[in-house]
């Protein structure tokens, strides 16, 4: 019963009973309440009967929402019951206390599977708050939500499609933040009853609204909500898949060789200009560092280390005058990188000596001597510095080429650094350029998961192989936004997803923009490889 819990949740939004005064009444008017429909009223004055049917009602009602809590169900019926009687006594009875009523005891019986009553119930409040606030007034939202969400978790689409409409035509007149997300709610859920009925094409345009909506980066959808709306979006583009062209996908190929788990997952971040300045600070210091105490390590490798924990950057997106007297808080210490560059500085130091010493006792040629120069310049490849790698690799290609017949495997594995080595040197490549990120949208954070960046991968993909290349394009974007979010801005994951994003731009006649991202995502793939490679390095 998703959508049945789904309409009662909603229908929390009208519980006013929430006071100290109140739930202190239920314990004395609790059994009075719930035991005889006029005894508040029985031999007093007509007065004083209105004023006790006024307490009276609100002490019924929190004792029906206790109840509810402790699952008595049949106890709280009555309550509501009660409550619905009494206070329709009080004169005038305010409209807002008659439907909090009216919809309680419609909750309680729909709890019960008792749907008879419950819908006229709800029509019966609908109908109150129309009249007193008017038909487009948004104070009837949440009773047409419930009314729409109660016939399609009963399999009537096209009456909960009759409420979704005037609930989200209502809500599209409204501002703010909060009222988008109901938007995106309602949309998604009319794009279910859309879908049920076969309204293919509409259910689409609901979907991609609702989609469109949550991804905002001002929005504060839960992840969860985010997720059942690319999942049900995709579900509607497989039930078509019959349309669609044979492609392939960079970024599903890349899935199948199944090395998520070895991905350098990274928690989505509100976006912000100031976490971006100090980073940098950071980076400069550290790499100031580094360089002082004789290290080799680069700015980009200081950029890629260092983390930042602000709690301001959680909440603002505006860059403090006072940013360089920030306090800040990194991930790492900066005596670890004085540890890591004295471990580094260590590992040389034993390599170097087990060179000299098989040069020493088996003579300069031995595969042995080439093994070390090997585990000496995977030192050097962690740490990007192709200028000490690249002679150390080419003295052990010499001798794996003297020492081996053929072409063989310790040969080949050492061309294929030496020709990835010069290639990240030559001037003329294409180098990893960071500044792609600026160019992408803004996200929410809960947008920034490995989930839902392989959800929106998959969908963006489905609406190209079927021809929507304008649609695809919109959620490419935000899938690479997602990917680079979660898994890093040069992950093989975000090149994957660059390559599939190139493709849909040159259907869009972007052929430049695409160039840029393809020669971004070779050089990624580059650097991939050879950080991959010289892990495999003794």
């Amino acid at each position: 019963m998703h959508l049945r819990r789904n309409s009662v949740h909603l229908h929390n939004a009208y519980r006013p009973i929430s006071s100290a005064k109140v739930i202190a009444l239920c314990a004395f008017f609790s059994l009075a309440a719930c035991s005889s429909p006029a005894q508040a009223a029985r031999s007093t004055g007509s007065g004083t009967a209105v004023q006790n049917y006024s307490v009276s009602w609100k002490a019924e009602l929190a004792e029906g929402e206790r109840l509810l809590i402790t699952k008595e169900y049949a106890k709280a019926e009555y309550c509501f019951r009660q409550a619905c009687d009494h206070v329709q006594r009080v004169k005038p009875a305010p409209p807002d206390d008659v439907v909090v009523c009216l919809e309680s005891l419609a909750k309680v019986l729909y709890m019960q599977d008792e749907i008879t009553e419950t819908i006229p119930l709800y029509k019966k409040s609908l109908k109150i708050l129309q009249k007193a606030y008017g038909k487009k007034s948004i104070r009837t939202v949440t009773t047409l939500a419930i009314l729409g969400g109660i016939f399609e978790d009963e399999g009537d689409y096209k009456k909960a499609t009759d409420y979704y409409t005037p609930a989200i035509e209502i809500v599209s007149s409204t501002g703010g933040n909060t009222n988008q997300l109901l938007l995106a709610n309602y949309q998604h859920r009319m794009g279910r009853t859309q879908f049920k009925q076969g309204l293919l094409t509409p259910a689409e345009t609901s979907y991609l609204s609702a989609l469109t909506l949550v991804m905002q980066p001002t929005m504060e959808p839960s992840t969860a909500f985010v997720e059942e709306v690319l999942a049900d979006y995709t579900s509607l583009l497989i039930s078509t898949i019959y349309n669609a062209k044979t492609l392939h996908s960079q970024f599903q190929n890349e899935l199948l060789k199944d090395q998520i788990g070895a991905l350098r997952q990274k928690k989505g971040t509100p976006v912000s200009n100031f976490s971006t300045n100090v980073s940098i600070q950071m980076a400069d210091k550290a790499a100031a560092d580094a360089t002082a105490r004789g290290g080799i390590a680069s700015k980009q490798d200081s950029i890629n280390d260092v983390g930042i924990a602000s709690k301001q950057d959680a909440t603002d997106n505006t860059i403090p005058n006072n940013y360089d007297t920030v306090k800040i808080q990194p991930d790492k210490k900066y005596s670890d990188f004085a540890a890591l560059e004295d471990i580094n500085k260590q590992r040389v130091s034993f390599y170097e000596r087990m060179i000299a010493a098989d040069i020493d006792s088996l003579g300069a040629q031995h595969p042995s001597v080439a093994r070390d120069l090997n585990g000496l310049a995977s030192i050097y490849l962690s740490q990007r510095n192709y200028a000490e790698a690249k002679p150390l690799l080419a003295r052990a290609l010499e001798i794996y080429e003297k020492a081996y017949i053929g072409d063989s495997g310790p040969a080949r594995q050492t061309k294929l650094l030496l020709a990835l080595i010069s290639e990240e040197q030559n001037p003329g490549t294409v180098t990893v350029d960071l500044s792609y990120v600026d160019s992408l949208p803004k996200i929410p954070i809960a947008a920034q998961k490995i989930e839902v960046a392989l959800r929106l991968n998959d969908l963006a993909f489905m609406l190209y192989s079927q021809g929507k290349v304008a649609t695809s394009l919109q959620v490419y974007y935000w899938a690479l936004a997602s990917t680079a979010r979660s898994t890093g801005e040069t992950s093989i994951l975000t090149a994957s997803s660059m390559v599939d994003l190139s493709r849909s731009l040159r259907s869009s006649g972007r052929s430049t923009e695409a160039e840029k991202l393809e020669g971004n995502a070779r050089a990624i793939a580059r650097r991939d490889l050879l950080d991959k490679r010289s892990r495999l390095l003794p």
